[in-house]
Formats: structure tokens, C-alpha cells, sequence
């Protein structure tokens, strides 16, 4: 759950929080249902909810009530599900009328359309870690850089000194160049094409793999992009949480099929993601 603090029309701050969202809807929604209503995403002023689909009818009641009471907020949509290999949010707008949004933090700021391209917010302390991940004069390849979520953050605040954005889906591939251009980064180069095919060869000291699904299918290309003295491996994945040692050592034996050597492997949990199934990240350091 989000809780974003707000300013109130006398200045005083005052506290958006679910318990308070419930309150203001007693008289429009059943009792029974507004448990249902567990917290949002604040992406710039667009708020994101994910209702389930027994508050269908009251999808715009709820989406008016949260404008009314968060005055920074401008649009309210509802997400339903991600799909694809291009990870498309399924999303309605249910209160306002604009889509798209600018979102600032860390230091940087991404052009975004949350009915487009996915952001998550869950992300944030990763994207907080990356930017400060790298060295002066690390070579780095983000394989599924999306909008640049990741890669923007480190290469404005590690300034390295150069980071290849590599993505596929075109809709995503344009915020991620307009991206480059808000945050004025010129050590950073947008490619797009499937990163199997069009990541650079050879060349990186870090490589950033943001995707969560069969991850370890494209390893084999991110151990191809390091130097032939090795480099970092930060691999994004799902996996349940009695499952994650036999992801790693599945990810040693792929490692060492490619003629590698795993000098470390150390992960941490980004967020939950379902009931005993959390999203990792894995930092590999290969030699």
C-alpha cells in the first residue's frame, strides 16, 4: 500500500491513507466491500488502483471520491492485469481524462502512460539501488530497459561511462528515448530490437536484467555481453520463496555451461508479488 501525503487547501498536510478513502465512501459503497479496497500506485498525478472485479459497478464512484481527496491527483485508473511478452497493463480510466504523466524521483523523471507501459512503483528501492551502483568507467547494458526505470537512475547518478538501453516493444522504446532526452543524458544510448539479438558483445562491466519471466533464458546472452574478464549480473526474477536457491543453482549451471565461473550470488526480495512468491533480484559476479 501507498500512502502519499498531500497538502490541503489551508497548507496543512494531511495523510491520503485507504482507512480514510473507506470513510468518504460508506454512503456510496456496501460495507461488506470496502475491504476490498487495499491501497494504490502514485505515479506523477495519475493515481492506479486494482480493484477486483466485485467493485465493478463502483469503479468510477471510488475513482471520483479519490480526486476529490487527493488534490494532486488528476486521473484515476484501474488495472486489472499485465499481458504479453511486452508486459501490457490492461487498465481503464475511471476518473479524469488523462493517460499521460511526467513522475519524478530520485533525481530523475520519466514521461509515462501507465494505460501503455508498465511502472511499477513496487520498484522504487531497486531503482533507488541502481542509482548508485556503478562505477566512473563501467560499460553497462540494460537488456529490458522499458521506459529506463532502471537504467536512467544509474546512469545520471553512478555516471558511468556509457549504459546501451536495449528494448523491444516500440511504445515503450519511444518514452525511453524521450526519457533519455528529459533527464539530459548523453552517456546513454537507446537500442531497440530483442536483446538476443542486438545486445552489444563483449563490452560490459554490468549487465541489468529487469524482466521477470524465464529470465534464465536469456543469460546466455547477457554472459556473452560481459568482458572477458567478467562483470556483474543484476537478474530479475519470480520465484516462490522455498524455490529461490534452486533458481541460483540453475543459474550456476547455465553460468558454467558458457565456460563462466560464479565468483558470488547474493539476492534480495524487490517486493511481493503473490502469497509465498516474491519478485528477486540475483547479483551475480562472474569471472
Amino acid at each position: 500500500m501507498v500512502v502519499e501525503k498531500v497538502e490541503g487547501a489551508s497548507g496543512v498536510r494531511r495523510h491520503l491513507s485507504v482507512g480514510r478513502l473507506r470513510e468518504a465512501l460508506v454512503d456510496d459503497v456496501p460495507s461488506d466491500l470496502l475491504n476490498l479496497i487495499t491501497g494504490w500506485e502514485l505515479l506523477g498525478d495519475i493515481v492506479i488502483l486494482e480493484l477486483p472485479d466485485k467493485l465493478d459497478s463502483y469503479k468510477s464512484i471510488i475513482g471520483e471520491k479519490v480526486l476529490q481527496l487527493h488534490i494532486h491527483a488528476k486521473s484515476v485508473m484501474n488495472r486489472s492485469a499485465i499481458k504479453g511478452v511486452y508486459r501490457e497493463p490492461s487498465v481503464e480510466l475511471i476518473a479524469g481524462s488523462n493517460s499521460l504523466t511526467l513522475h519524478r524521483e530520485n533525481g530523475c523523471v520519466f514521461r509515462i502512460d501507465p494505460s501503455r507501459v508498465m511502472f511499477s512503483f513496487g520498484n522504487f528501492e531497486e531503482r533507488k539501488r541502481m542509482a548508485g551502483i556503478a562505477g566512473k568507467d563501467e560499460v553497462v547494458v540494460d537488456m529490458f530497459s522499458c521506459v529506463g526505470q532502471f537504467s536512467i537512475p544509474l546512469a545520471k547518478h553512478s555516471s558511468p561511462r556509457v549504459v546501451y538501453a536495449v528494448e523491444k516493444n516500440p511504445i515503450a522504446f519511444g518514452f525511453l528515448e524521450e526519457n533519455i532526452g528529459l533527464n539530459h543524458l548523453f552517456n546513454m544510448h537507446a537500442i531497440q530490437g530483442d536483446c538476443r539479438d542486438v545486445t552489444h558483445q563483449g563490452v560490459s562491466d554490468r549487465v541489468i536484467m529487469g524482466y521477470l519471466f524465464e529470465t534464465i533464458s536469456y543469460l546466455p546472452s547477457a554472459l556473452s555481453s560481459l568482458k572477458d574478464n567478467g562483470g556483474i549480473i543484476h537478474f530479475h526474477t519470480i520465484s516462490r520463496k522455498d524455490a529461490i536457491f534452486d533458481e541460483m543453482e540453475a543459474i550456476s549451471e547455465v553460468i558454467d555451461a558458457a565456460g563462466r565461473s560464479v565468483v558470488s550470488l547474493e539476492y534480495h526480495v524487490v517486493k511481493s508479488y503473490a502469497p509465498s512468491v516474491y519478485h528477486y533480484v540475483v547479483d551475480i559476479e562472474v569471472s
